[in-house]
């Protein structure tokens, strides 16, 4: 029968939404500092230089803040009662970084046609890539790219003329339509987070039943050990993480043993069969025990895709 999803609380959404906002936020904030630097270049004899350095002086400040807000939520492990405020906090950096843009377009962006034309292709190449940036927060997306575009179809606006005219309505329907796949990449991120967490529950619960069997479970490949459970450790003394990527070669007494063994053992395995014997096994103090062991490859007669066995102290 198919388990029933169960979605998850809404603050554990909320928390993993934000954690994603700030993982993805720092390579993008050198990126608006050399853009606006090359704003600076572009423009720098279309418009007052006073003003444009002073834009861009702002400009640098705002990424040097929104830097150190996401250094200081990485700094530590957020609870998820935190997470709408650390969210505003985004909001509130977005919000301020989409109004320097706008400054632009409406104050340093007037010139000429072809510069006019740069700060539009700049405008809307930071509006499209915001939707992937801000995909985990509707509200980052909104006060980051409609300041920039209103302000840019304000622009057109003001310079008055059918072109004018007719590129500001094309703002607004590119507004729209970013407004509307936004939307969708969001409800794409909610629906990954919610699978991302139900699926971390269901590995939590089977690891728990992995654990508490009352046999020893290992997962080799290559005869080395890929992971194990609580009652191996038991059975052979070794804690798990002194068991991980050894062969369990350590497990026998001598060669003579390991050799015969695995020849008999690989055989039954590369032929598909379940493989079962009582054997003598090394103890990490050195006595020695004696247990049932059963193993089959993952994929029946494919050895290299990995075994379980399965061990019982007798």
């Amino acid at each position: 029968a198919r388990a029933s999803f169960s979605a998850p609380p809404p603050d554990a959404i909320a928390s993993a939404r934000v954690a994603l906002l700030y993982r993805q936020a720092p390579p993008t904030l050198p990126l608006a500092a050399l853009v606006a630097g090359i704003c600076v270049w572009v423009l720098w004899d279309a418009a007052d230089r006073t003003a444009l350095l002073a834009w861009f002086a702002g400009t640098s400040l705002v990424v040097a803040l929104r830097f150190l807000v996401v250094r200081w939520y990485r700094a530590a492990d957020r609870p998820a009662s935190e997470a709408a405020l650390w969210e505003a906090r985004f909001v509130a950096g977005a919000a301020v970084m989409g109004g320097a843009w706008a400054i632009l377009a409406l104050a340093i962006g007037a010139g000429s046609h072809a510069h006019q034309l740069f700060v539009g292709l700049l405008i809307g190449g930071l509006a499209v890539a915001s939707m992937g940036i801000f995909a985990a927060s509707r509200r980052a997306f909104l006060w980051y790219a409609v300041p920039m575009l209103v302000a840019l179809g304000a622009d057109f606006v003001v310079d008055g003329g059918e072109i004018n005219a007719a590129m500001a309505m094309l703002v607004a329907v590119f507004l729209a339509a970013l407004w509307r796949v936004s939307s969708h990449l969001h409800q794409t991120v909610i629906q990954n987070i919610e699978r991302g967490i139900e699926n971390e529950r269901l590995l939590a619960e089977q690891r728990g039943l992995f654990d508490a069997a009352t046999a020893g479970i290992l997962f080799l490949r290559d005869l080395r050990i890929v992971d194990c459970n609580r009652e191996v450790e038991r059975i052979v003394g070794y804690s798990r993480a002194e068991l991980i990527g050894h062969s369990v070669r350590m497990f026998f007494p001598d060669q003579a043993a390991w050799d015969a063994k695995v020849e008999e053992s690989y055989r039954a395995v590369l032929e598909g069969r379940l493989y079962r014997s009582e054997m003598q096994l090394r103890h990490k103090d050195g006595t020695h025990m004696w247990c049932d062991v059963s193993g089959q490859a993952v994929v029946p007669g494919k050895p290299e895709l990995g075994a379980v066995v399965v061990c019982t102290d007798i």
